[in-house]
């Protein structure tokens, strides 16, 4: 993956970037071809908002979208994929240590399932679902 293929990121790809952790550079070079949904950006703006983040949150989404960072609307059709991921995980967790999805991981993933694009997350447990999903899978770290 490089930068001209267009992805989706997860929050904890751009709170990565934001406060530049481990896989922020990576994370640089995907924003100008990357999408996130408006539930993963409201989770980024919690956890700025808890952490101090300086900027407010929508100085923050004018940043990353001047950078080609697109915030897309969430669809009764991806809310409904994203519920059924997030049933299916707790279904099975016992495969899976306990670890479940999270509603955000799963509308993240929906997003990238109805793009028609790659995903990129912090999150490992996506890695042991892949089979699940209709798009890659990529970590950023």
């Amino acid at each position: 993956m490089n930068r001209e293929t267009p992805v989706v990121l997860d929050s904890s790809a751009v709170l990565a970037w934001v406060f530049r952790e481990e896989g922020a550079d990576f994370v640089d070079e995907l924003l100008p071809e990357a999408s996130m949904s408006t539930a993963n950006f409201a989770e980024v703006t919690t956890v700025c908002l808890r952490r101090g983040y300086l900027n407010p949150p929508e100085q923050l989404h004018q940043d990353l979208t001047a950078l080609g960072l697109c915030v897309e609307p969430t669809s009764v059709d991806e809310a409904v994929r994203a519920g059924k991921l997030v049933y299916e995980s707790y279904r099975d967790r016992q495969h899976y240590g306990g670890r479940t999805l999270a509603l955000g991981d799963a509308l993240c993933i929906a997003l990238g399932e109805r793009l028609n694009r790659p995903l990129v997350t912090g999150d490992t447990l996506w890695k042991d679902l892949k089979d699940r999903f209709t798009v890659p899978v990529n970590l950023f770290r």
